[in-house]
């Protein structure tokens, strides 16, 4: 059986890494760390299980499934599921947060460190500038963006690994002083695990499954579970990379307390740090890489969801006309702010990672042990009950009715590990179990 050489996977490795790891990534890391103080070391464990290792697993998943798209992967959860899972996950990673997102990190890292006020105003004008080049180069594909990928991306690296090198040499300040906000004082590690789900790369990661799964085929590896163990192999190199830089900006964002108060977010902190080691060059020369990165990301984005959407709802629309109502939204949603769509993107989250969790988890049984799609529709019920709750939980305080404290309440008192948002795992665990008891197929 044929399988990848040491150069190959260190190819497919430089994909995953390429495709999971974005400008809009290294915020996260550093806000966490900012907050997390002391107990970074254990909440960038958490961060990196959920960013990095669940992503992978997804891949891996859609490999062994057998299937050639998302509404396919779905199927076994039913014809409604099949229909609102694919469309959730693509308008969260699209235009309603990670897009959108791309947009606002590149204004926090780039533009606001040199205004002293009018953020408002000057985010509408660089959006509508951001996103009128995304829509030039979304419908008129050009060469040029495969250069300055080629280009953008080793240089982005050097940049980050140059200013977490100085961040170790001279470090702004002890992490040991630091003292950890709430909930990191004591629940370090699970709230890590929360804060990786705000990459989004695990919802990511069965977008670009197909991609990376053609690419380990096009290599001369057919059998599925061969393409997912080579996949599993190949991650090693990006698990490894991923793992140091976002323990490095962690620790970035921790040390940074030494000098500096807790930000609003993470990219006013890592241009405040860029400008401390480096000055107004280092500064601008980041902000800029930063913003080519998002924008290179966001049309990305705008290739990938508007062809799959024109896939989904043949005759219905054009791909100029799916791309163009993405802008749109993209755009108005990015005037909103970065703190406000990272607020209103984790409820959301908290809904659609447990049920993302289920299928991939589930996909990997049925390799091994051939499920009936009851044991998916089931499961899947039963993991969706409290990751309602969460989302519940996490809506924005300034938009929770009477009634929501109130079930929340009732969650917290007779579901286990819902304080922590983790609430899905035990009820999960028996439905599987459950669904390996009564719905196995007769092979």
């Amino acid at each position: 059986m044929k399988k990848l050489t040491l150069k190959e996977n260190i190819a497919i490795g430089s994909l995953l890494f390429g495709l999971f790891f974005g400008a809009g990534n290294i915020i996260f890391p550093v806000h966490m760390g900012q907050l997390a103080g002391d107990h970074y070391l254990s909440a960038s464990l958490g961060f990196i299980l959920t960013a990095i290792g669940l992503p992978i697993l997804g891949v891996m998943s859609y490999s062994l499934s057998g299937k050639n798209n998302l509404r396919e992967y779905s199927s076994p959860g039913g014809k409604f599921f099949s229909l609102f899972f694919p469309l959730a996950l693509l308008l969260t990673i699209g235009p309603f947060f990670a897009v959108p997102r791309t947009a606002t990190v590149a204004f926090e890292v780039g533009i606001r460190p040199f205004l002293s006020d009018h953020f408002s105003l000057y985010l509408l004008v660089y959006s509508l500038i951001f996103f009128g080049l995304a829509l030039y180069f979304a419908l008129k594909p050009n060469n040029i963006l495969d250069i300055v990928g080629k280009f953008l991306t080793p240089t982005f690296l050097v940049l980050i690994s140059i200013l977490l090198i100085f961040t170790v040499i001279k470090p702004m300040g002890v992490p040991s002083e630091i003292v950890p906000q709430e909930p990191y004082q004591n629940l370090s590690f699970s709230t890590g695990i929360i804060d990786g789900y705000e990459t989004m790369d695990a919802l990511a990661g069965l977008v670009f499954a197909i991609t990376i799964i053609t690419s380990v085929k096009n290599l001369g590896i057919v059998d599925e579970k061969r393409v997912s163990l080579e996949t599993g192999k190949s991650s090693l190199f990006a698990i490894f990379f991923m793992s140091i830089l976002y323990l490095g900006l962690a620790y970035l964002g921790t040390t940074s307390r030494g000098i500096m108060p807790i930000n609003e977010n993470g990219g006013i902190t890592l241009s405040l740090v860029s400008s401390h080691y480096f000055g107004l060059f280092g500064q601008l020369l980041l902000a800029v890489t930063i913003t080519v990165a998002c924008l290179k990301t966001a049309i990305g984005l705008f290739v990938s969801i508007g062809n799959t959407f024109t896939e989904m709802f043949k005759e219905r629309l054009s791909y100029t006309q799916w791309v163009m109502i993405f802008v749109i939204v993209s755009f108005i949603v990015a005037n909103f702010g970065l703190d406000t769509i990272i607020s209103f993107s984790l409820p959301v989250l908290m809904l659609l990672y447990p049920l993302a969790i289920t299928l991939i988890t589930l996909w990997f049984i049925h390799s091994y042990v051939p499920l009936k799609d009851t044991a998916f529709k089931f499961s899947l019920i039963v993991a969706s009950i409290p990751a309602f709750f969460d989302f519940l939980n996490a809506v924005p305080e300034s938009l929770k009715v009477a009634i929501i404290p109130r079930v929340v309440s009732f969650a917290e008192q007779y579901i286990p590990l819902f304080t922590i948002g983790l609430g899905w795992i035990i009820p999960l665990m028996i439905a599987i179990v459950l669904s390996l008891i009564l719905f196995r197929k007769n092979k």
